[in-house]
């Protein structure tokens, strides 16, 4: 059996990579996925990409991550893309970031969540946070939570505001807190916005309390 290394690697032909099995795939080093090409990357097949280990896609490097088809992103699961180091997960790029399918949106971690880096967690596009959960939201630290952005804030839903705490609210920058709709604020109970700090109040604005 050929032992697989840098060499064998950057010597095959995309038609050589379509045809290599999940099984060995999954047993390359992690290292070896850098020598890859961006030609032997779109030559991956869905189901070679969904059986990669987290650390070997974040060994592909930033421009063969963000040489991932759509096609090829869809294929990903959450577990993947959870286990995928900072670099990795920065790697990805605002486009494919803003690719990823609601359900696996709603499935990251708070802790990859906290590891993007302010472009990629403000690429996500209101239906991708509209899929967040309460969960994800309340777990999210005070920068990557800003860096939603505030067109983000407008389209949370009632359920999920209303299932956070004041602590959560005052994290929030004042334009974040006044994108939150008259309706959405309407959604939140006298006791949570008593816990508020004046600086959270003032942020939501008087039109909105009103």
């Amino acid at each position: 059996m050929t032992t697989i290394n840098q060499t064998v690697v950057q010597g095959w032909s995309t038609t050589d990579v379509a045809a290599i099995s999940t099984g060995t795939l999954n047993s390359m080093a992690a290292t070896l996925f850098a020598y890859l090409s961006v030609q032997d990357i779109a030559a991956l097949t869905t189901s070679q990409i969904a059986a990669l280990k987290s650390t070997q896609l974040s060994a592909f490097g930033t421009t063969n991550l963000q040489a991932l088809s759509t096609t090829q992103l869809a294929a990903l699961t959450t577990q993947q893309i959870n286990g995928m180091s900072q670099l990795g997960v920065n790697n990805l790029g605002t486009t494919n970031i803003d690719l990823l399918a609601t359900t696996i949106v709603a499935g990251l971690s708070t802790t990859l969540l906290n590891l993007m880096n302010s472009t990629n967690i403000g690429s996500l596009n209101s239906t991708q946070v509209a899929a967040f959960t309460t969960q994800q939201l309340s777990g999210l630290s005070t920068a990557p939570l800003n860096n939603l952005g505030s067109t983000a804030f407008a389209s949370l839903t009632s359920t999920q505001v209303s299932g956070l705490n004041s602590t959560v609210l005052d994290k929030l920058n004042s334009t974040n807190l006044n994108a939150l709709t008259t309706t959405l604020v309407d959604g939140l109970s006298t006791t949570l916005l008593n816990a508020l700090t004046s600086s959270a109040l003032n942020g939501i604005g008087s039109t909105n309390l009103s």
